[in-house]
């Protein structure tokens, strides 16, 4: 049986190990991961168009490499139009780097399927995770999608992993794309700039300077105004007024988000956040107190020149707070339309109040588009 890396490395080192010995045990470790790693033959399918699936049959050990998780006993990956299919309950792990397909693989992740990556995973054809499927992905990993990424389940991608689509993604309405810190990174269309097209829900939580970017290589872009979500969690970002980049490197972008459907959470005091749809991408626009000028960007919104006057609230609600003063979040929509691009802006303001808080909602309509 393969032993799991972690649980040999623990008996080794032990668990209290001084900082010293937790650095040698690192790099023991790592030299570890490579030794059991090298342990796994590659020994390929002899046969074109064959389906295999999932079996975990490996007593216990999910690795990716381990031909016995396979029902036919070896790997996928040396012919055309291999398939691989995870159904329910199939647990997989990418801990050593599985890149010796040499040709097209399509991997199916059906309800309930999961796939823990931390090391390189090629998948030379097209990729269907599936209602209810969930991908985890972290580490300085690299997945790479030769052709499509469909995606109606949960993916989560963190560190400094990347996730590289050589055509399309495309998001359903029931999937999660979530993106945690600033390091991991997206990008499709690295092989020809195609429509990718969002109708679900980004998860953004910020690093230090900023979020993890989706970047579609010159592609088309597709927003699903009634069902794509935005939500921002912004308690880890430490810098002032910027400029965040979201989604970019659109050649296109048609729709945008609906402000009812974008949540921004997290930001420090003084700060206002918004995002808003440029000519290139998508954008988490910061101002207010707490740093410098926002940095520069490829284009600004265009002012709308048609506009409402603002209409304040009929009323106003007391908030009993703890502390001697109240703060409360007030939140300004607008929408611009124009033939040069399009602005949506869900902004989220804080203001302090010694007794009560009056929240405005302003309301810019716009103009039309010629």
């Amino acid at each position: 049986m393969h032993l799991r890396l972690g649980t040999l490395a623990a008996a080794i080192l032990g668990t209290s190990a001084t900082p010293h010995h937790q650095e040698e045990g690192s790099i023991i470790g790592r030299e570890l991961a490579a030794s059991a790693c090298s342990t796994y033959d590659t020994l390929h399918e002899t046969t074109s168009g064959i389906t295999l699936l999932w079996s975990n049959a490996a007593d216990g050990d999910t690795e990716w490499l381990n031909k016995a998780n396979y029902n036919y006993g070896y790997l996928p990956g040396i012919h055309k139009f291999n398939k691989v299919i995870m159904a329910v309950n199939d647990v997989g792990t990418v801990s050593c780097d599985a890149t010796y397909m040499n040709a097209n693989v399509y991997l199916e992740m059906r309800s309930g399927a999961t796939l823990d990556v931390t090391a390189n995973l090629d998948v030379g054809d097209a990729f269907f995770l599936k209602t209810n499927a969930a991908l985890t992905q972290s580490g300085s990993s690299i997945l790479t999608v030769g052709k499509n990424l469909y995606l109606a389940a949960m993916y989560s991608i963190a560190d400094t992993a990347k996730l590289s689509v050589g055509l399309y993604l495309t998001m359903a309405s029931n999937a999660k794309l979530t993106i945690v810190g600033d390091g991991a990174s997206i990008t499709a269309s690295t092989v020809t700039p195609t429509n990718s097209q969002v109708h679900g829900l980004i998860s953004y939580v910020l690093g230090p300077s900023g979020a993890g970017v989706i970047n579609l290589g010159g592609g088309e872009l597709t927003i699903g105004s009634t069902t794509a979500k935005i939500n921002i969690d912004a308690s880890g970002y430490t810098g002032g007024a910027n400029s965040i980049p979201l989604i970019n490197q659109c050649s296109t972008i048609a729709g945008s988000f609906n402000p009812a459907n974008i949540v921004i959470n997290g930001l420090a005091a003084g700060l206002s956040g918004s995002v808003v749809s440029k000519s290139d991408g998508v954008y988490l626009e910061l101002t207010g107190g707490g740093g410098g000028p926002p940095s520069p960007t490829t284009s600004s919104p265009t002012a709308n020149p048609t506009t409402a006057s603002p209409t304040p609230s009929p009323t106003r609600s007391p908030i009993q707070s703890p502390v001697a003063t109240t703060t409360t979040q007030a939140t300004t929509t607008t929408a611009q339309t124009t033939t040069a691009q399009t602005t949506t802006s869900a902004t989220t303001t804080t203001t302090t109040t010694p007794a009560t808080t009056t929240t405005t909602a302003q309301t810019t309509t716009p103009a039309t588009t010629t």
